[in-house]
């Protein structure tokens, strides 16, 4: 607990790094209830089967594995948070768009599950490459542990509200439910000067914090 507590202490102290870990806790909450509801969506709204469930499937892994590949050529750009927020984008209109796409259009929505895939690829690749630079090493196995509980603690969460929902207006709502919001946080935390450079604001933190522990605590 006293870890949780050091971990948690450590994205306070940086403006703009709590309030991140708060956004990909609602990306969870709200977009992972999708990937659990897309049989459905694929059997209700498409009249698909296995094999077109399994071809969207398919193509995420296939998108996923472009976005790792071009994160190992790429290495994610300069600023990490930047590419972090324009997958979180991206993974949030091809949510909306499943959601809308008519059930004559299958192809597109192949087209989506690879773009959601490439997105999510790009989007974890790009904040654990983030994490791992800026996070001072003693502090990274609190830091981590907490956002993957934070994280984790949603997913649950958001399919107790996603299936009440889904059974009364149909799979498809949910989409829009979790897409649109998504974008419109997205667009806010875009717009955020402290968040775009939070990866400036740990490091100088990591700095100092390094520089304090090689100083010893002075002598009165």
């Amino acid at each position: 607990m006293n870890e949780m507590k050091e971990g948690l202490a450590f994205l306070k102290s940086w403006h703009g790094a709590l309030s991140i870990i708060v956004l990909f806790m609602i990306a969870n909450l709200l977009l992972s209830p999708a990937f659990s509801l897309l049989p459905l969506l694929v059997i209700d709204h498409f009249q698909g089967g296995a094999g077109e469930y399994a071809t969207m499937e398919a193509l995420a892994g296939i998108g996923m594995l472009i976005g790792g590949a071009l994160l190992g050529v790429w290495g994610g750009g300069k600023r990490k948070m930047v590419t972090m927020l324009a997958s979180t984008m991206v993974l949030s209109l091809a949510i909306t768009a499943l959601g809308i796409v008519p059930a004559e259009l299958l192809p597109l929505a192949f087209g989506l599950s690879a773009a959601v895939g490439l997105s999510i690829s790009l989007l974890n690749g790009s904040m654990m490459a983030m994490m791992q630079a800026s996070v001072p090493f003693a502090m990274q196995g609190r830091v981590f542990a907490l956002i993957s509980a934070g994280v984790t603690a949603m997913m649950p969460a958001g399919l107790l509200l996603a299936g009440p929902l889904a059974d009364a207006f149909g799979v498809r709502i949910w989409y829009l439910v979790a897409g649109v919001p998504m974008i419109f946080l997205t667009l806010v935390y875009s717009s955020s000067r402290s968040v775009i450079r939070i990866e400036d604001q740990i490091m100088k933190g990591s700095a100092k914090d390094v520089q304090h522990k090689e100083e010893g605590p002075s002598s009165k």
